[in-house]
């Protein structure tokens, strides 16, 4: 599973030939986890010509690349032409259009994944008998909304190498997934379902996780011309992680308590991803990112924001309005409640009025509601400052000041907003709720969040 990852470089030499050209010109691909370029020391291709589909031939494989631009031209000054694609496929067969390539099964792992699975088959004995090994039972989940079942699978290396200190054996468990749908489904689809998987394994994990091996079921031939099975990679362009060489020893939350209930974690992730999605977007990044301080602070009350939104709707319940609140709320707002002659509306009016801006649920009240739902350990474990989260005076001044810096950083104009070390407290508290609004919306129990989220390295600072 490790041999030219999507998360490694390498390079191939090859003849290419483009859709419109039936020349073959020799270049060499040069694969990064942020970019495929092909460079070609003799072409006269010019520079921002596109190409829908390039492929390159040599004795081993064919490599397929699509959509395909021309970024840098030869020239007196540049010695090689330079194309850039999108996508690649490394096979035995060339791959005919992108759209239609459809398939109903992968192969696919992440850089990380052997942290947040935390298995291994290798167990050391006492010392001078050796290694003992047990082969670990592979998992297996269905996926209610994809109508898809991904296991869980284990490959097992063994290496021996001659030291200065003498023999060293070196023994690894390289686990990866298999999904296998019901019917064939496009490429590109597979890949954005694997990559909203990989993301909610970042969260779970507590640490960057991206796409390393993606590798389908395809057919080659022997020297004799025998038909034979052979793996075909597909490849696609993957920021790489600012926090990516941080090492963790645990998964933030343990794999072997959530393992029995994996599958149906799993379906309500994908059932309520649309509504779920800004908090996994802000969640993914701060893990593996950690954007400016303003940029995360904003993203992690939006999302919260958008959370509170999709969970609970936009408007507060009515309930009746008595003669006595009409009257009071005419006598406190009577200014804003003249037509623009300057004459009172009648009580109607008012009332449609008040019913109109009182119906709307502001940020503030939004914040609140989901302080109170966030599980009673993890609040008072908040540090900021000497705030007691558990404490309505407190909670409402720390989500007021909250709404105040947004609508600062937003429009300016404000006074009463965090410090810079305060916004970043706040930052990571705000996100602490997300990650726990999340968790209970995909079936994990308080307990399992808070300890998941006291394991999360990003949350150290903030939690007593």
């Amino acid at each position: 599973m490790d041999k030219n990852k999507l998360t490694g470089e390498f390079e191939i030499e090859a003849k290419w030939f483009s859709d419109y050209s039936e020349n073959a010109e020799y270049g060499v691909l040069k694969y990064s986890q942020s970019n495929i370029v092909v460079e070609l020391p003799d072409s006269d291709l010019e520079f921002d010509r596109k190409f829908k589909r390039v492929i390159g031939e040599n004795q081993k494989n064919i490599i397929s690349l699509f959509n395909v631009r021309v970024i840098s031209e030869s020239n007196k000054y540049l010695s090689k032409t330079k194309l850039l694609a999108e996508y690649m496929f490394i096979d035995k067969k060339p791959i005919d259009n992108l759209e239609d390539f459809k398939i109903d099964s992968i192969q696919w792992s992440t850089d990380n994944l052997p942290l947040f699975l935390n298995d291994s088959v290798w167990e050391g004995l006492s010392e001078g008998e050796g290694v003992k090994y047990s082969e670990i039972p592979n998992r297996e989940y269905k996926i209610q909304n994809l109508d898809t079942i991904i296991s869980i699978n284990y490959s097992y290396l063994t290496n021996s190498q001659i030291t200065p200190e003498g023999l060293v054996n070196t023994f690894k468990t390289i686990p990866y997934f298999s999904t296998k749908y019901s019917k064939v489904k496009s490429i590109l689809e597979i890949k954005e379902d694997i990559q909203k998987i990989c993301n909610l394994i970042c969260i779970l994990s507590g640490a960057p996780q991206v796409i390393s091996t993606f590798k389908y079921s395809s057919t080659g031939y022997d020297l004799l011309g025998n038909k034979m099975r052979v793996n075909g990679q597909f490849y696609f362009n993957q920021s790489v992680p600012s926090r990516k060489n941080y090492q963790k020893i645990f998964s933030a939350y343990q794999f072997d308590l959530i393992a029995d209930s994996f599958g149906n974690i799993l379906s309500n992730y994908f059932e309520k991803h649309m509504k779920l999605k800004a908090i996994i977007q802000h969640l993914t990044m701060l893990i593996s990112y950690g954007n400016l301080l303003e940029s995360s602070y904003v993203d992690a009350i939006t999302s919260l924001e958008a959370f509170h939104t999709e969970f609970y709707g936009d408007n507060k319940e009515i309930t009746t309005f008595t003669q006595d609140i009409i009257l009071k709320l005419k006598a406190e707002t009577k200014e804003a409640y003249k037509d623009k002659k300057g004459n009172e509306k009648d009580e109607e009016a008012i009332l449609l009025t008040y019913i109109k801006n009182f119906k709307k649920i502001t940020l503030k009240e939004r914040l609140v509601e989901l302080f109170n739902e966030t599980p009673v350990k993890l609040k008072e474990n908040f540090k900021h400052r000497k705030i007691n989260f558990l404490s309505d005076e407190d909670k409402n001044e720390f989500t007021r000041k909250s709404v105040k810096t947004r609508n600062h950083l937003a429009h300016g104009n404000s006074k009463i907003i965090f410090t810079f070390d305060e916004m970043l407290s706040a930052t990571y508290i705000l996100s602490m709720i997300a990650e726990s609004c999340l968790m209970k919306s995909i079936g994990l129990d308080e307990d399992l969040i808070t300890e998941g989220i006291f394991n999360t390295k990003i949350y150290s600072n903030y939690i007593k």
